[in-house]
């Protein structure tokens, strides 16, 4: 009995610090996988729904060929504003004017509020993380933090975005963004509802 305790309390490390590697590798290559898959190019190729921003509603129609194309509609079906994004700029069009340049700079301009996220990042759920980051693992989830923003990944699937007072919480339904939620310090800035996706 006596050689059965002393074995026992000499392979019990070997077996913790062990689990705690294979662990340790499993949330590595979540990881890995997570940053890999933000650099593919958007596998969307449609995507309709409706945004609701400053107490008004939109329907909106995305593509997302070559460059990124997304328009805005009234409920009625008349068209308000276009949306077209490369990777050098973005610009909205609303009637006869235009307003290009970096993403958050067109955004705060349309809404007057500065906004740190891309819409296209915000429909699609696709953020670039670096390898670089910082992450940890715990109960299937894991946080990775890049730049300041922090991304909470639930059994590989993207929950929430937090950065500065900001947070963006997804909701999905089979494996597919459903419904976005953008708050600044609580309050909801824009609620994005996604109908059909392709």
């Amino acid at each position: 009995m006596r050689k059965f305790l002393i074995l026992f309390f000499l392979s019990f490390p070997l077996l913790f610090f062990s689990c705690a590697k294979i662990e340790k590798n499993l949330c590595e290559r979540q990881f890995l996988s997570i940053v890999e898959s933000s650099k593919k190019k958007i596998s969307l190729k449609k995507v309709n729904g409706s945004i609701y921003a400053k107490g008004l509603i939109f329907l909106f129609r995305a593509s997302f060929d070559k460059n990124i194309k997304i328009d805005l509609f009234t409920p009625f079906g008349g068209k308000v504003a276009e949306f077209l994004q490369n990777d050098e700029k973005t610009c909205i069009y609303i009637k006869n004017s235009s307003i290009c340049g970096k993403s958050t700079d067109v955004y705060k301009e349309v809404l007057n509020e500065y906004v740190p996220f891309d819409l296209t990042d915000l429909i699609t759920g696709q953020f670039r993380i670096s390898k670089n980051s910082q992450y940890i693992c715990k109960n299937n989830q894991i946080n990775i933090k890049d730049n300041g923003v922090v991304y909470t990944y639930k059994n590989g699937v993207l929950q929430k975005v937090r950065y500065d007072g900001f947070s963006v919480v997804y909701q999905y339904e089979n494996e597919k963004p459903k419904r976005v939620v953008l708050k600044s310090n609580g309050d909801t800035l824009i609620k994005i509802f996604v109908r059909d996706i392709e």
